[in-house]
């Protein structure tokens, strides 16, 4: 059966709109017991600045963001965060994280007691599909993120459940979309429509075999299968098609900044490397020349010694020979000496 790729935010959207195919998907989704789901799924416009591709033209994403409330057995509401992620060339934490903080701001939660009810933090049960892996957990079809509060003195697990803890804190569940085939359980099998590897040479329809799936899901596949035909939904499948290209362009452009600012750092170290190496080079012939001087000083103040000694020897001689009375002209002629320097005995 070809059915619309649902991780388009259109296809979802769609998808959602019906409350008991919603109500259905998250039920099995999150183990919990959905009784209602407010609000509807809400549509984002977000300016996200100037388009390389349209110089001069401001660039909105088109985000859809749903919010469904749930009662569990004791009766307390949750908030569960559904985000739609298409495979992407840049990270989305923040915008997650953002999102996050706009439901911890949401006041119009409120919760009875002592006969009154009191606005309090919105507990958040996150759900994010990943079209990318995350790293390290390649393998893994569906990370259930746990919150486990201890008493630190004895690092036992406490048991329970507190408003305020749950008002600040959130556990989570991560769908790696990669990871999931119809072979394993039932929600994998749900979830595997998401599978970027079931879709069909046109990215916007997937193929997948109905006779895999529990009967309970026939109607969500019925739903993807019809939405093919519906052209509004069409196009803005190939608008978001128009943004990731559009996104994939500012992170190309943004990787080529990066790659170009790190070769001229690159360059700057090398040349900043060539010129100290150029210095001590310098520094170090200066200082062999200054060593090849002092070095030539010695030689030379040394040669000065040894001629002095030689000279003071050559003297001691011809007064040695002038004692046994053998005559200047004798000694100088035995000595190769000259007239000068026989006077200077």
């Amino acid at each position: 059966m070809q059915i619309a790729n649902p991780m388009y935010d259109a296809v979802f959207k769609h998808l959602m709109e019906d409350k008991k195919i919603a109500k259905l998907f998250l039920s099995a989704l999150t183990g919990l017991d959905i009784r209602s789901l407010q609000p509807l799924p809400q549509e984002l416009i977000v300016d996200i600045g100037d388009n390389p591709q349209r110089p001069g033209q401001p660039m909105q994403a088109y985000r859809l963001d749903y919010a469904a409330r749930i009662r569990q057995n004791d009766g307390s509401e949750r908030v569960v965060i559904l985000e739609i992620q298409r495979q992407i060339a840049y990270r989305q934490d923040m915008r997650f994280r953002k999102y996050l903080g706009k439901q911890y701001m949401d006041g119009d939660f409120t919760m009875p007691a002592r006969g009154r009810r009191y606005p309090v933090g919105i507990p958040v049960l996150p759900i994010y599909f990943l079209g990318e892996p995350p790293e390290g957990f390649e393998d893994v079809p569906i990370l259930l993120v746990d919150l486990l509060a201890r008493d630190r003195r004895t690092m036992a697990p406490l048991k329970g459940t507190n408003s305020f803890i749950d008002a600040l804190f959130h556990k989570g569940i991560l769908i790696n979309t990669r990871a999931l085939h119809p072979s394993g359980d039932e929600l994998e099998t749900l979830l595997s429509i998401f599978n970027p590897f079931y879709q069909t040479e046109n990215p916007h329809i997937m193929s997948v075999n109905e006779a895999l799936f529990p009967k309970t899901y026939q109607g969500l596949l019925k739903r993807l299968h019809a939405v093919i035909q519906n052209k509004e939904v069409r196009d803005k499948m190939s608008a978001e098609d128009d943004f990731l290209a559009e996104m994939q362009a500012i992170a190309d452009l943004h990787t080529r900044e990066l790659a170009s600012a790190r070769r001229k750092q690159e360059r700057a170290e090398r040349q900043k490397e060539e010129e100290r190496r150029r210095k001590e080079q310098a520094e170090w012939q200066k200082e062999e020349a200054l060593r090849k001087q002092e070095q030539a000083e010695r030689q030379k103040e040394e040669e000065q010694r040894q001629k002095e000694q030689a000279l003071q020897k050559q003297d001691e001689a011809i007064r040695l020979l002038l004692q046994l009375g053998i005559p200047k002209s004798e000694i100088a002629q035995k000595l190769g000496l000259s007239e000068e320097d026989m006077e200077r005995i």
